[in-house]
């Protein structure tokens, strides 16, 4: 039996789960937002939650994460009624196991649980047997357990890798721990450079020549191919890769043979290719800027890392690595790091991730100067900046919304009132007037950024919570069949 929680505002599918769930001998649990879900998931110990998309005090696929660095790391079964294909793929990065679409069935439900419930048993076993060498990748979350399960699995195999991820996550990291844990660990480890190789130069650099090959060419050179022979060839940012050096790469990868400049024969080279990019290479594929055939020879295997933001209390543990690492390379006494230090980096979106963060907290120990702990005055001015901002707006949040004064002319807000046969109380007529003036302005709003999301948010000047409980509050007038696009 396994105790699951839903977290849906609707109580008509709380109560179908519940039945349903019961039914197939599981412990119910429910909750209508997302504050209640993550107490209720930590105090009763969930194993797996269901989770929607768009929930009265937050955006749900903002809140996977949160749900998964709970000590019990339950997995998340996003269920949604406005389901598309976007929601679905962020969903997955984010650290969903699946995602549903309303109505759902008994048999759907039945089939879903068991995989899930399967799927967390065996990771939760692998993982015991599974020791991993991980220099520098620091770190418990359950969103980076997952990438290192995930790591150990493609280190023991033979086929070709594609890492993913946004910028400072850490790719070149996972590459090399995936090279220093697979059989090909005492061969050479060859990094190449796919936005610095010029066109003119690719086919001598990567397959090597012979002497007199050209002008310059006074002795043989082993290309980067042949030094990888035996080991891992890892292609840096290889969504930057030029299209003629896709083109020549391609055979090379598929055939593992090359012809050095100038040589009579062919020659071979038995590398693992590890490829990685912060670029949308599926997109590109689609798009034709990369080729489609030489993308599917790169990522037989293909491993997304997540961002910081969805790594929880991974910032504290990185924190007091680096600070700890940084002292010491300045050979200086290590510093501590006050509870509001770690707050204000835990409060941080840290779109540049763990690379900015570490550029952050070397900024901070260079303006702490002799001082023996860290806190927030030490951050940079723009993050001490972006923290106050923060705190400000948690801080205007947690105020009472609608104000105690309604407008004086009520023909504007609620035309039609001199007409009616009672007067309401001043109480009535003030909500009655504040939801149509938020109607009015979420229409107005909705016009004004397009249907786009992010642009609304800069508009309005709310998060992206705020925005979807207005928007399910008050539908837009683009009508139900359009997207909420970024």
């Amino acid at each position: 039996m396994a105790r699951v929680l839903v977290v849906d505002d609707d109580p008509i599918f709380q109560t179908q789960m519940g039945i349903i769930l019961n039914r197939l001998g599981h412990q119910a649990m429910a909750a209508k937002n997302m504050a209640e879900g993550l107490a209720l998931a930590e105090k009763q110990v969930a194993d797996v939650v269901f989770l929607d998309v768009y929930l009265p005090d937050a955006f749900g696929l903002d809140g996977i994460g949160r749900f998964r660095s709970l000590a019990t790391e339950p997995e998340v079964i996003v269920v949604t009624a406005q389901g598309d294909p976007d929601s679905a793929e962020r969903a997955i990065h984010n650290g969903a196991w699946y995602y549903l679409e309303k109505p759902v069935v008994l048999g759907t439900i039945r089939l879903t649980l068991e995989r899930c419930l399967d799927s967390r048993d065996k990771l939760r076993e692998a993982g015991q047997r599974l020791v991993l060498e991980r220099d520098g990748i620091v770190g418990s979350s359950p969103a980076l357990k997952q990438s290192l399960f995930l790591l150990g699995q493609a280190a023991r195999g033979r086929e070709n890798v594609c890492i993913t991820g946004e910028t400072g996550t850490g790719k070149e990291l996972f590459a090399r721990a995936l090279h220093d844990n697979s059989p090909r660990r005492d061969r050479p480890f060859v990094v190449v450079d796919c936005t610095n190789i010029p066109s003119s130069l690719a086919e001598s650099i990567l397959f090597g020549h012979t002497r007199g090959a050209f002008t310059d060419a006074r002795q043989d050179y082993d290309g980067l191919i042949a030094l990888a022979d035996g080991g891992t060839l890892f292609l840096d940012e290889v969504g930057d890769m030029p299209g003629e050096l896709q083109r020549t790469l391609l055979r090379v990868i598929q055939e593992k043979r090359y012809r050095p400049l100038g040589a009579k024969r062919e020659r071979t080279s038995d590398f693992r290719v590890v490829a990685v990019t912060n670029r949308d290479i599926r997109g590109m594929v689609k798009s034709g800027a990369f080729r489609e055939d030489l993308y599917y020879r790169l990522a037989q295997r293909h491993l997304h890392l997540p961002p910081l933001r969805l790594r929880g209390d991974d910032v504290r543990l990185l924190a007091g690595h680096y600070v700890t690492r940084i002292c010491s390379d300045q050979g200086m006494d290590v510093k501590g790091l006050s509870t509001e230090y770690l707050e204000s980096l835990s409060s941080l979106d840290w779109p540049g991730n763990v690379r900015q963060l570490v550029s952050t907290i070397g900024v901070s120990i260079a303006n702490a100067g002799d001082a023996p702990v860290l806190v927030p005055h030490h951050l940079p001015p723009d993050h001490k900046a972006r923290y106050l901002r923060q705190r400000q707006r948690e801080s205007l949040a947690a105020r009472p919304g609608p104000p105690e004064t309604g407008p004086a002319d009520t023909h504007d807000v609620a035309p039609g009132l001199e007409d009616s046969p009672e007067l309401p109380t001043l109480r009535q007529f003030r909500e009655t007037a504040w939801e149509r003036l938020e109607a009015a302005y979420v229409a107005r709003l909705w016009t004004a950024s397009g249907g786009r999301v992010a642009e609304a948010m800069r508009l309005a000047g709310i998060s992206r919570a705020r925005l979807y409980q207005l928007l399910k509050k008050f539908p837009r007038d683009a009508g139900p069949d359009r997207p909420v696009t970024d």
